[in-house]
Protein backbone atom coordinates (compact mmCIF):
# COMPACT_ATOMS: atom_id res chain seq x y z
CA UNK A 1 0.00 0.00 0.00
CA UNK A 2 3.33 2.00 1.04
CA UNK A 3 4.94 1.61 -2.50
CA UNK A 4 1.28 2.08 -4.82
CA UNK A 5 0.81 6.00 -2.46
CA UNK A 6 4.82 6.84 -2.69
CA UNK A 7 3.87 6.32 -7.01
CA UNK A 8 0.84 7.96 -7.11
CA UNK A 9 2.71 11.09 -5.05
CA UNK A 10 5.29 10.95 -7.86
CA UNK A 11 2.87 10.80 -10.63
CA UNK A 12 1.34 13.75 -9.65
CA UNK A 13 4.90 15.70 -8.71
CA UNK A 14 5.57 14.99 -12.57
CA UNK A 15 2.26 16.22 -13.64
CA UNK A 16 2.80 19.12 -12.24
CA UNK A 17 6.21 20.13 -13.26
CA UNK A 18 5.44 18.85 -16.59
CA UNK A 19 2.43 21.24 -16.38
CA UNK A 20 4.66 24.35 -14.92
CA UNK A 21 7.67 24.27 -17.61
CA UNK A 22 4.94 24.00 -20.52
CA UNK A 23 4.44 22.08 -23.75
CA UNK A 24 6.87 21.10 -25.96
CA UNK A 25 3.76 21.01 -28.70
CA UNK A 26 2.40 24.59 -27.65
CA UNK A 27 1.79 27.51 -29.68
CA UNK A 28 5.50 29.56 -28.29
CA UNK A 29 7.43 32.77 -29.38
CA UNK A 30 10.80 32.47 -28.93
CA UNK A 31 13.95 34.82 -28.90
CA UNK A 32 16.94 32.84 -30.09
CA UNK A 33 19.93 32.76 -27.87
CA UNK A 34 23.16 34.84 -28.85
CA UNK A 35 26.58 35.26 -28.21
CA UNK A 36 29.65 37.57 -29.21
CA UNK A 37 32.45 40.50 -28.01
CA UNK A 38 32.21 43.73 -26.79
CA UNK A 39 31.49 45.94 -29.65
CA UNK A 40 30.02 43.08 -32.02
CA UNK A 41 26.23 43.48 -33.69
CA UNK A 42 25.07 39.96 -33.77
CA UNK A 43 21.96 38.62 -35.05
CA UNK A 44 19.18 36.80 -33.08
CA UNK A 45 16.04 35.03 -34.70
CA UNK A 46 12.64 35.65 -33.21
CA UNK A 47 10.51 32.92 -34.10
CA UNK A 48 7.26 31.59 -33.73
CA UNK A 49 6.73 27.77 -32.66
CA UNK A 50 3.92 25.40 -32.97
CA UNK A 51 1.29 27.15 -35.05
CA UNK A 52 -1.79 24.93 -35.46
CA UNK A 53 -4.30 27.18 -36.53
CA UNK A 54 -3.79 30.51 -39.52
CA UNK A 55 -2.52 33.35 -37.95
CA UNK A 56 -3.97 36.93 -39.32
CA UNK A 57 -1.54 39.23 -37.57
CA UNK A 58 0.68 40.47 -34.84
CA UNK A 59 1.45 42.96 -32.42
CA UNK A 60 4.23 42.17 -30.23
CA UNK A 61 7.12 43.97 -28.01
CA UNK A 62 10.25 42.47 -27.74
CA UNK A 63 12.41 43.88 -24.85
CA UNK A 64 16.20 43.31 -23.83
CA UNK A 65 16.38 43.00 -20.10
CA UNK A 66 19.42 45.47 -19.09
CA UNK A 67 20.34 47.83 -22.65
CA UNK A 68 23.60 48.89 -20.59
CA UNK A 69 24.91 45.28 -22.03
CA UNK A 70 23.33 45.14 -25.39
CA UNK A 71 20.62 46.97 -27.01
CA UNK A 72 18.57 46.48 -30.00
CA UNK A 73 19.67 48.67 -32.94
CA UNK A 74 17.67 47.28 -35.72
CA UNK A 75 15.07 44.43 -37.32
CA UNK A 76 15.09 42.69 -40.31
CA UNK A 77 11.93 41.03 -41.60
CA UNK A 78 12.29 37.91 -44.12
CA UNK A 79 10.28 38.37 -47.00
CA UNK A 80 7.90 41.21 -45.28
CA UNK A 81 9.11 43.45 -48.30
CA UNK A 82 8.43 40.95 -50.80
CA UNK A 83 4.72 41.49 -51.79
CA UNK A 84 4.61 38.25 -52.55
CA UNK A 85 5.09 36.82 -49.05
CA UNK A 86 1.64 37.92 -47.92
CA UNK A 87 3.14 39.94 -45.01
CA UNK A 88 2.20 43.45 -44.62
CA UNK A 89 4.46 45.55 -41.83
CA UNK A 90 1.97 47.70 -39.88
CA UNK A 91 4.29 49.14 -37.39
CA UNK A 92 8.53 49.13 -36.40
CA UNK A 93 9.17 51.35 -33.61
CA UNK A 94 12.70 51.00 -31.73
CA UNK A 95 13.44 52.49 -28.34
CA UNK A 96 16.87 52.77 -27.58
CA UNK A 97 16.63 53.66 -24.20
CA UNK A 98 14.98 50.78 -22.93
CA UNK A 99 16.24 48.05 -25.80
CA UNK A 100 12.87 47.43 -27.18
CA UNK A 101 11.03 47.48 -29.96
CA UNK A 102 7.81 46.93 -31.13
CA UNK A 103 6.53 45.25 -34.53
CA UNK A 104 3.21 44.63 -35.75
CA UNK A 105 2.48 42.89 -39.06
CA UNK A 106 -0.59 41.55 -40.56
CA UNK A 107 -0.70 38.42 -42.70
CA UNK A 108 -2.86 39.27 -45.97
CA UNK A 109 -2.24 36.14 -48.35
CA UNK A 110 -2.15 33.39 -45.50
CA UNK A 111 1.38 32.66 -44.91
CA UNK A 112 1.14 31.15 -41.23
CA UNK A 113 -0.99 28.64 -41.67
CA UNK A 114 -1.75 25.68 -39.40
CA UNK A 115 0.73 22.79 -39.08
CA UNK A 116 3.84 24.81 -39.34
CA UNK A 117 6.51 23.88 -36.40
CA UNK A 118 9.35 27.08 -36.76
CA UNK A 119 8.24 30.50 -38.18
CA UNK A 120 11.02 33.30 -38.22
CA UNK A 121 8.71 36.58 -37.64
CA UNK A 122 11.89 38.56 -37.50
CA UNK A 123 15.86 38.72 -37.20
CA UNK A 124 16.92 41.53 -34.06
CA UNK A 125 20.44 42.89 -34.63
CA UNK A 126 21.50 43.60 -31.22
CA UNK A 127 24.88 45.53 -30.22
CA UNK A 128 26.57 44.34 -27.79
CA UNK A 129 27.87 47.05 -25.40
CA UNK A 130 29.95 45.15 -22.75
CA UNK A 131 30.71 42.30 -20.98
CA UNK A 132 27.97 40.32 -19.07
CA UNK A 133 24.91 38.36 -19.95
CA UNK A 134 21.25 39.41 -20.25
CA UNK A 135 18.02 38.28 -21.37
CA UNK A 136 16.19 39.25 -24.70
CA UNK A 137 12.31 38.93 -24.33
CA UNK A 138 8.86 39.44 -25.86
CA UNK A 139 7.92 41.68 -23.46
CA UNK A 140 4.16 42.14 -24.78
CA UNK A 141 2.05 40.36 -26.66
CA UNK A 142 -0.24 43.16 -27.97
CA UNK A 143 -2.37 40.95 -30.73
CA UNK A 144 -1.59 37.55 -31.79
CA UNK A 145 -5.05 36.38 -33.48
CA UNK A 146 -6.61 33.37 -35.63
CA UNK A 147 -8.44 33.94 -38.71
CA UNK A 148 -11.27 34.31 -36.55
CA UNK A 149 -10.26 36.93 -34.73
CA UNK A 150 -9.59 34.65 -31.50
CA UNK A 151 -6.90 36.01 -29.53
CA UNK A 152 -3.89 33.51 -28.93
CA UNK A 153 -1.47 33.17 -26.38
CA UNK A 154 1.36 32.05 -26.56
CA UNK A 155 4.30 30.39 -24.24
CA UNK A 156 7.19 32.81 -24.37
CA UNK A 157 10.72 31.50 -24.24
CA UNK A 158 13.63 34.62 -23.72
CA UNK A 159 16.77 34.45 -25.41
CA UNK A 160 20.18 34.74 -23.70
CA UNK A 161 22.77 37.40 -24.95
CA UNK A 162 26.84 36.15 -23.57
CA UNK A 163 28.87 39.13 -24.35
CA UNK A 164 32.95 38.65 -23.55
CA UNK A 165 35.60 41.16 -23.35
Amino acid sequence: MYALWRWTLTLAACGVLIAACGRSDALTLMVEDGEGAEGEVISVELALLNVTSAIAGFGLTVSVQDSRVARIVSVQFPDYSDPESGFELTSVKTDPVSGSVSIGAVDLKGTLQASISRHVLATLNLELLRAGETRVFVADVAGLDDLAGNALAPDRVSGVLSIQR
